[in-house]
């Protein structure tokens, strides 16, 4: 398990089960979105630079940043039932993404 804490308040946030478990159901570009997602801990990421990690110096036309937003949201349905979350914080386009335990 990997504990979560709050990044402002240092608060115990829950538990996420293994990251091996999540990976079987993803594909490749969803295991790269994840693997990022979780190597960001607490603070999260960027949407721009996630959508940089995944395309590099395109990853800030408009098209790649839609790209981005929609395999977040495919990989959110499927943590869903692995006790995951990723929480979006606004600005929508240039939010922050993170991963949460469900609960939290």
């Amino acid at each position: 398990m990997i504990c979560v804490t709050c990044p402002t308040c240092g608060g115990h946030l829950g538990e996420l089960p293994e990251p091996d478990k999540v990976r079987g159901c993803l594909t490749p570009a969803e295991i790269r979105v994840f693997d990022k997602l979780l190597a960001s801990g607490p603070e999260g990421i960027a949407k721009v630079d996630l959508s940089i990690h995944l395309f590099g110096d395109l990853g800030t036309a408009e098209s790649k940043m839609n790209r981005t937003a929609k395999l977040v949201s495919r990989i959110r349905q499927k943590l869903d039932r692995y006790g995951y979350h990723i929480q979006r914080n606004p600005p929508l386009k240039h939010g922050v993404y993170r991963l949460i335990p469900e609960a939290a």
